[in-house]
């Protein structure tokens, strides 16, 4: 965790672990079957037309969803990752001026 002298703390863990958690996020919603197979299950007519059209549009914002959701992670990542990189630097650099 770094900390920049003045009470700036960064847990690279929580980021990681926040990450993990923006695409867990998504799964429920993904794993609703809204299929409309099997005829006029939904419904005749208009009303299995308009839920056909409801389960085109919620597969469609799923697949935005999850998208987001994995660009999200991703961008958490890389920040604990930058942030690691930081601090091993500033380790290193103190450890050489101090003569260590």
């Amino acid at each position: 965790m770094g900390d920049d002298g003045q009470g700036y703390r960064v847990d690279t863990a929580v980021l990681r672990d926040a990450a993990d958690k923006v695409a867990e996020a998504v799964v429920p919603a993904d794993r609703v079957d809204l299929s409309t197979s099997g005829g006029d299950a939904y419904g005749v007519g208009d009303v299995h037309a308009n839920f056909a059209r409801f389960c085109a549009t919620w597969r469609v914002a799923i697949g935005l969803l999850s998208a987001r959701a994995d660009s999200a992670g991703n961008v958490l990542t890389a920040s604990a990752d930058a942030y690691d990189v930081r601090e091993a630097e500033t380790e290193q650099s103190l450890s050489t001026v101090a003569g260590g």
